[in-house]
C-alpha cells in the first residue's frame, strides 16, 4: 500500500484554526504607518534641497563631479531620493492596505452578527 505524498506533509492531529482579527487593531498599525509616511515625506522635503551640491571649485573635476552626484542623488529616476520616496509611497500604500482590511473584517463581523441574530443566536 502506497501512502499518498501529499498526506505526510500534513502533521498528524492538524486542524483547522481560526485567527481573530480585531479592525480597531488595524486601523492602530494604519495610523501608526501614516504617522511614519508624514515624519519621512518632511525629512524628504527639507533633505532634497539640502543634498543638491554646487562645485567647490572652477576645475574639471567640479564641472563633471557635482552634477554626476546630483544626478544620482536627487535627479535620476533612479537616484537615492527616488528609492527613498518609492519607499515612503509603499509605505503609505500598506497603510491603506490595512485600512482596507479592517473595513473588510468590520463588515464580516458585522454579517456574522446579523446572520447569527437572524438564527435567532444573537442579541439583537
Amino acid at each position: 500500500m502506497h501512502e499518498d505524498p501529499a498526506d505526510a506533509a500534513v502533521p498528524y492531529g492538524a486542524r483547522a484554526t481560526s485567527i481573530e482579527v480585531e479592525p480597531d487593531k488595524l486601523v492602530e498599525a494604519a495610523e501608526i504607518v501614516e504617522e511614519e509616511v508624514y515624519a519621512l515625506d518632511s525629512v524628504l522635503y527639507e533633505a532634497e534641497g539640502a543634498s543638491r551640491m554646487d562645485p567647490p571649485a572652477n576645475d574639471i573635476v567640479s564641472e563633471h563631479a557635482i552634477p554626476t552626484w546630483n544626478s544620482l542623488l536627487t535627479e535620476l529616476g533612479h537616484s537615492h531620493l527616488a528609492r527613498v520616496r518609492d519607499y515612503v509611497q509603499e509605505l503609505n500604500g500598506f497603510a491603506h492596505q490595512l485600512r482596507l482590511a479592517a473595513e473588510e473584517y468590520e463588515y464580516a463581523d458585522d454579517e456574522a452578527a446579523a446572520t447569527l441574530h437572524e438564527r435567532g443566536g444573537g442579541p439583537g
